[in-house]
């Protein structure tokens, strides 16, 4: 699961922290906000193709950093489906407290390579 998104320097983002909620997030903003940009950008950090495009005019390079739990924060419930409506009690109990990933991209403006770098380490 995403905890953490630092985004620089891509496309229209000059620079952006996020940090999800581990049940649900929604972005919202008017047309042209930046909403499919974000998306891009995650989608950048799992892998997709980025090009050169996409680090802001006048930047040398645009980053994408992303910080994963490794652990299944949801368990099944006796129907074996993962519930969302928990009491405070058993969100605290669910809270990720194991593995965690970094995981973070590089876009320069004159090259089309990315560079991937991830390090695991755990609580």
């Amino acid at each position: 699961m995403l905890l953490e998104l630092n985004i620089k320097d891509f496309a229209i983002i000059d620079n952006l922290h996020l940090t999800f909620h581990r049940l649900f997030n929604v972005f919202t903003g008017e047309t042209g906000a930046g909403k499919s940009i974000i998306i891009d950008a995650v989608s950048a950090l799992l892998g997709g193709k980025i090009g050169a495009e996409y680090v802001r005019a006048g930047c040398e390079r645009a980053s994408v950093e992303g910080v994963f739990s490794l652990e299944t924060l949801l368990p099944p419930d006796n129907n074996g489906f993962q519930s969302l409506a928990r009491t405070a009690e058993e969100e605290e109990e669910a809270a990720p407290s194991g593995d965690t990933l970094y995981a973070a991209i590089e876009q320069a403006e004159s090259r089309r390579l990315e560079r991937l770098r991830t390090d695991l380490s755990s609580a």
